[in-house]
């Protein structure tokens, strides 16, 4: 019987890493982590020495990844629910906090990976799943969603949470840009090679351009 091959993991939005923790359990290996907050920075260095942690989601491209070797099948986040939850000033997606959502999709829709988890409150649900859902679809990727509470696995609380599962368009195994070959740009090993500075115009291109539909 053959081992499943590891899904590499890009972990935004990362916390403490919850969300690794849970997805390695699961098979998956995490090959980085995106946390703006030092503290949650700090303890993820801890628990993950040697995986590399990059701060802004804002900044994430793919010749960024590649310059490091890493090629996510799976991007995982948990954008934040501040403006969405139902405990707060419900400003929605428009809110600077839930807001980043767009650049969680924009993540997915420049690095293409196989799959995207994504996880939020359920006030999403009447408050912007549906525009996510869109903006998912307008980049290319399927998407399958359900409301999961705490209750559901064992929790003596509510806890109810939106899930939304992704895949990429194109082929069976949903990795419709890279084809079965090497992935581009990497040397033998993983690593990859010296980033070539069209690649990181080309990024910063796209990013504006997403940015601005």
């Amino acid at each position: 019987m053959e081992t499943p091959v590891a899904f590499d993991l890009l972990d935004t939005f990362s916390g403490v890493g919850a969300f690794s923790v849970g997805l390695e359990a699961a098979g998956m290996r995490t090959v980085a982590f995106c946390e703006i907050e030092s503290f949650s920075r700090d303890v993820l260095k801890n628990r993950w020495p040697g995986v590399r942690i990059y701060d802004d989601i804002r900044d994430i491209t793919p010749a960024l990844l590649a310059a490091y070797g890493i090629f996510p099948d799976v991007i995982s986040g948990g954008f934040p629910c501040q403006d969405v939850s139902r405990a707060g000033k419900r400003t929605g997606l428009a809110g600077a906090n839930s807001g980043l959502y767009r650049e969680l999709v924009r993540t997915f829709c420049l690095v293409r990976p196989r799959h995207g988890i994504v996880e939020n409150v359920a006030g999403l649900v009447d408050d912007g799943l549906d525009t996510v859902l869109g903006d998912l679809a307008e980049s290319r990727f399927d998407a399958e969603w359900d409301c999961v509470p705490a209750k559901a696995i064992g929790a003596c609380h509510e806890r109810d949470r939106v899930w939304i599962i992704t895949h990429a368009q194109g082929t069976d195994d949903g990795r419709d840009d890279r084809g079965a070959g090497p992935r581009q740009g990497a040397e033998p090993g993983g690593r990859a090679g010296p980033r070539d500075p069209a690649d990181a115009a080309g990024d910063q291109r796209d990013r504006a351009c997403w940015l601005q539909r």
